[in-house]
């Protein structure tokens, strides 16, 4: 397990080390996977550092607890949600258990891409989602729950500062099969954070989306009824952030101040800056677009990652990840004995939606 380290001084570290000229020559891809087999772990693992080509991945982490690795928009660093020390010391006492049918108290922890030097970045016990960037890579967000159906809160952390502020509370929050509430992720981060609950009955599920403002102003719409959680994203159009989705009849819409608006085309994704190829995300999968040359499907859903290059695509299918390059058909993207690793994301360099 990881030890925490003494904040400022590994603070002050990880800030200092971040270049812009360091992004850019960063090749290797991040690896989330998975290693406990119990199914209350599905969505937890280690990080990896892979550069296409090295006889094995290299070791980041040995807790074995991570989850939701991001990264930064200058692909600086990594902020990942991790189960709480003090949860794994009660479990190891035996007074915490785990299950797939409830969250865990997670931490939220930032990692330095090229010293891969990590440090917690929030310091008591509670449960909170996945963590998202804002735009400009000065703040953090994630959204926590405090147990009641109204009870969530969107957190946002400073790293000017080291301060958390509570940007909106008294979030929806979503009862499973069992009466427990389940903790809601927040999808993403432009002019406003918002995050998706569904509401209802198993007859008519709503799909709303919760979005707040800079003055913590909370705003709910109805932008589906589903049974299902769509493909959802923050993409770009005239230079504002927008939230996308894709409904079950594969048609995009994106939601404005006004309401729901289809597209007529998918928003793509792309390296930041728009460079090398492009991402189209299609009912079956994906469409590779190179800048030059034809069109190359990918058959399968599943997390894609652009090279920073922009001439190399990584992709998970069914846990195994796979690589393209230059009009290469999909080969496993690990060597030997890691290529049957189950992993669990995919990082590689900063990318934004846009349509």
């Amino acid at each position: 397990m990881m030890r925490r380290l003494r904040f400022g001084v590994i603070l002050l570290a990880l800030v200092s080390s971040l270049s812009p000229v360091w992004a850019q020559e960063q090749q290797a891809l991040i690896l989330l996977r998975r290693e406990i087999s119990e199914s209350w772990a599905a969505a937890y693992g280690n990080l990896y550092a892979y550069t296409p080509g090295d006889d094995a991945p290299t070791p980041l982490t040995t807790d074995q607890y991570i989850a939701a690795p991001a990264l930064s928009p200058d692909g600086g660093m990594i902020a990942y949600a991790a189960v709480a020390e003090s949860t794994l010391q009660e479990a190891s006492d035996g007074d915490y258990s785990f299950s797939p049918d409830h969250a865990n108290p997670m931490d939220i922890w930032l990692m330095n891409t090229r010293s891969h030097a990590a440090i917690p970045i929030t310091h008591e016990a509670a449960y909170r989602s996945n963590p998202v960037w804002s735009p400009d890579g000065n703040q953090l967000a994630w959204f926590t729950w405090d147990g009641a159906p109204n009870g969530g809160s969107i957190v946002v952390y400073d790293r000017s500062t080291g301060e958390e502020t509570t940007l909106a509370s008294g979030l929806m929050m979503n009862p499973n099969d069992i009466g427990a509430f389940t903790l809601a992720n927040v999808v993403g981060w432009g002019e406003t954070i918002a995050h998706i609950v569904k509401q209802g009955d198993d007859s008519q599920r709503l799909l709303m989306l919760e979005t707040a403002g800079e003055n913590g102003m909370v705003r709910q719409q109805v932008i589906a009824n589903t049974d299902y959680l769509p493909r959802i994203v923050w993409a770009k159009a005239d230079g504002k952030w927008w939230v996308a989705f894709q409904d079950m009849d594969d048609q995009w819409r994106m939601v404005g101040s006004d309401g729901v608006v289809e597209l007529t085309t998918p928003p793509l994704l792309q390296l930041r800056g728009g460079d090398g190829a492009r991402l189209k995300p299609v009912s079956s999968g994906w469409e590779i677009l190179p800048e030059d040359g034809e069109a190359v499907a990918i058959p399968y859903e599943g997390v894609a990652v652009i090279a920073p290059d922009g001439e190399a695509v990584a992709h998970l299918r069914e846990q195994t990840a796979y690589l393209w390059q230059g009009g290469q058909e999909l080969v496993p993207l690990l060597p030997d004995e890691a290529a049957e690793w189950q992993i669990l994301s995919l990082l590689w360099s900063p990318m934004e939606w846009v349509i």
